[in-house]
């Protein structure tokens, strides 16, 4: 996980483009965690509960994007049963944990989509 977010963090500063991610509901948490110690990202907006608190159980959106600074913003990747919509120039990576039907929604609907596992 610290290679995948040095990497990522590198990314961001070399590249001017969001770097959006669709994570499980579980992912989110460690993500959070890691991204927010950093010190580089502050928190935006956050949309994100356990399934038991918030009912909602499928995949979320976590962004790394530049409003004003460098923020995270997490929403719920669903409303009801639609995709949420993102840019079109983001890089959106797909983890490997969500639902293959989720990950061909979003190749269907965004150019720049990579399937990526936590593990590798």
């Amino acid at each position: 996980m610290e290679e995948l977010v040095y990497d990522i963090t590198k990314s961001f500063d070399d590249g001017n483009k969001d770097i959006d991610f669709v994570l499980t509901v579980d992912e989110v948490q460690d993500f959070l965690t890691v991204f927010l110690s950093t010190g580089k990202f502050k928190p935006v907006s956050i949309e994100w509960a356990k399934p038991n608190i918030s009912g909602y159980d499928r995949e979320y959106y976590f962004s790394l994007c530049r409003f004003d600074e460098n923020e995270i913003l997490v929403s719920p990747a669903y409303n009801d049963d639609r995709l949420i919509s993102i840019g079109d120039d983001s890089i959106v990576l797909v983890s490997a944990g969500v639902k293959v039907d989720t990950y061909s929604k979003f190749v269907k609907s965004y150019d720049n989509v990579v399937l990526f596992d936590i593990e590798d």
